[in-house]
């Protein structure tokens, strides 16, 4: 459907208005001045008129905002063309609140459900409504929020113990084990480069959870956080 073509035939009153806003900068702020520029462009009445194309790619903003410019001076008049429209209402506050946030983000650094690799966005926001810490969310959200604290759930390092529910790690580490248990073949030595000059190595150590961004409380500036390993 195409846009609709708004009338901007300005007077002789109106062009003096605008061209004494575009020569006295100082008085006048910078959206003023593009405004009165973008409506001395597009005037119908002018022999040197602009397309929107033109005068957008001129002052580096999008069509619609020409347009949007042009459809206010013709609805309501010159005055309310030059100057951002007033909210009447007040701006919405965010749903997610801090209790919120730091519930969010301690679940996606707890185990995630049995059956469950990890936590995924979606499945964060479906555990958020089912526990009721908030009535609606989207997955969305909820990543700009774990984004915004550097929280990664989704990233994590792990070495020889097989991560759960990874069938792809444990079976190429037990490919590995096999070769090593091979019998010693002097025309076919196994050469294993390793970190330690051990195999088999009996010990397992528990994982360390991953550690969102925070604030030093000593000296007051942003720590980054940790990967869970």
């Amino acid at each position: 459907m195409p846009k609709e073509n708004f009338s901007v035939a300005l007077t002789d009153d109106e062009i003096k208005i605008l061209l004494d806003i575009t020569h006295k900068g100082n008085s006048y702020s910078a959206l003023e001045i593009m405004h009165a520029n973008i409506l001395l462009s597009t005037n119908d009445n002018s022999p040197i008129k602009k397309t929107n194309r033109e005068v957008a790619e001129q002052f580096q903003i999008s069509t619609t905002t020409v347009n949007k410019i042009r459809k206010t001076y013709a609805e309501g008049g010159l005055e309310n063309a030059l100057r951002r429209r007033t909210r009447v209402t007040g701006p919405m506050l965010s749903k997610i609140t801090g209790d919120i946030e730091a519930q969010i983000i301690a679940t996606a650094l707890s185990p995630p459900p049995e059956g469950r690799a990890r936590w995924t966005l979606r499945l964060l926001a479906e555990h958020c409504v089912e526990n009721q810490y908030i009535v609606t969310i989207s997955h969305t959200a909820i990543g700009e929020m774990l984004n915004t604290n550097q929280v990664k759930p989704h990233i994590g390092k792990y070495w020889c113990i097989p991560k759960e529910n990874d069938a792809g790690f444990v079976a190429n580490m037990e490919d590995i084990l096999t070769v090593y248990e091979r019998t010693y073949d002097p025309m076919m030595p196994v050469i294993c480069m390793d970190e330690k000059p051990i195999q088999f190595l009996g010990e397992t150590r528990a994982r360390i959870d991953a550690k969102p961004l925070r604030i030093d409380p000593d000296e007051g500036i942003v720590k980054p956080g940790e990967l869970r390993k």
